[in-house]
């Protein structure tokens, strides 16, 4: 990210530069008007520095970098905008008289509904990554419980507890994975089964079958109660 950066704020030094050259170059007629556009131009343009980091300061990663990419288009599409009305200011200032507060009132709104939505957007960016981040920890039990399953199996050697514990892996796959509170106390036998399970049959106790046997029933009921709880919420 550090080389991309370079090369966005190398876009962004270009268009300053650029702006520059071409509002000294030309030979506008530099009355208030002129210098109003020119403040809210370069301003605009020093602002994207702002919706720069905003949009990618926590970009450790290409789903994070995606996310920040809408701001970045709400930034450039303000800075079109505005680099477009000021120019046009300029350019009608050469030629016939034009107050300085016509181009100050839409080089004020166009900067501040930019911010704005800027703003809005990285809010609901934040909104989003906290739900993504809540409904990561509601599946951690079952995801879990799911590799868990899947490691052990190549360890067995007896073939009928292979095929409970294959079985088990398959119903646990097939299992909605979101847990929710009602689900705590089954969830904890569940885990606490498992571990049984995994001493006994990984030390040849003859209980492992049962104990596979009883784990299944506990998985069937926590899909029960996930599926009563999801229709109460309905």
């Amino acid at each position: 990210m550090i080389m991309d950066r370079r090369r966005r704020l190398v876009v962004i030094a270009v268009i300053f530069v650029t702006f520059n050259a071409l509002a000294f170059v030309i030979p506008f007629y530099r009355d208030s008007a002129f210098w109003t556009a020119y403040v809210f131009s370069i301003t605009t343009i020093l602002a994207m520095l702002v919706a720069d980091w905003v949009a990618f300061r926590n970009a450790d990663s290409l789903k994070r970098v995606f996310m920040g990419i809408p701001i970045m288009k709400i930034a450039y599409t303000c800075l079109t905008a505005q680099l477009a009305v000021c120019i046009g200011f300029m350019v009608a200032a050469t030629f016939i008289p034009v107050p300085a507060w016509r181009v100050f009132v839409p080089g004020l709104l166009i900067l501040a509904s930019g911010t704005v939505a800027i703003f809005k957007a990285d809010w609901g960016r934040e909104v989003i990554e906290q739900i993504e981040e809540r409904n990561l920890a509601n599946t951690e039990f079952m995801m879990g419980f799911r590799v868990d399953l899947e490691a052990l199996v190549p360890r067995m050697t007896d073939t009928v507890l292979k095929s409970k514990i294959e079985s088990l892996a398959k119903a646990a796959k097939r299992s909605d994975p979101v847990s929710s509170d009602g689900l705590f106390e089954i969830e904890a036998e569940i885990g606490r089964k498992f571990e049984l399970l995994k001493y006994s049959a990984l030390n040849d106790i003859s209980d492992s079958t049962v104990l596979a046997d009883e784990l299944s029933h506990l998985l069937n009921e926590r899909n029960l109660k996930c599926r009563q709880l999801k229709r109460h919420q309905q």
